[in-house]
């Protein structure tokens, strides 16, 4: 039971931590391409970029549902991606990302270890 909350949370999380990187990536997109046509330099905007690191981490969350570990561990690259894609503003959407990928690969290790210790008795009975 405590398994399967964890995998339902995981991809709850990640949904949501993706669809929360598309919306700050629009702002910050947004935000960038104004500031530059009032004539402000602002610093150069990854607006491509950011989606498709967005659309990895949704389809990483989705993946989370039957490969929960290749998930997670997608979900953490993509989390930390996104630093590099809109700096400081990623601590709106990120911290999800991390959370939600450490808890599918703690999902699976924990599936792992379930599964060794129900062999050990079997294997010396």
């Amino acid at each position: 039971m405590q398994r399967a909350a964890m995998h339902i949370a995981a991809v709850i999380i990640g949904v949501v931590g993706a669809l929360d990187g598309i919306v700050v990536n629009t702002i910050v997109s947004a935000s960038n391409r104004v500031a530059q046509f009032l004539g402000s330099t602002a610093d150069a905007t990854h607006g491509f970029i950011g989606l498709l690191v967005c659309l990895v981490a949704l389809a990483a969350a989705l993946l989370a549902v039957k490969l929960p570990a290749v998930g997670g561990i997608v979900l953490i690259l993509a989390g930390i991606a996104f630093f590099f894609v809109v700096g400081w503003w990623a601590l709106l959407a990120s911290p999800q990302l991390l959370v939600a990928g450490v808890l599918g690969v703690l999902d699976q290790l924990g599936a792992g270890r379930m599964l060794a210790r129900r062999e050990t008795p079997a294997a010396t009975a």
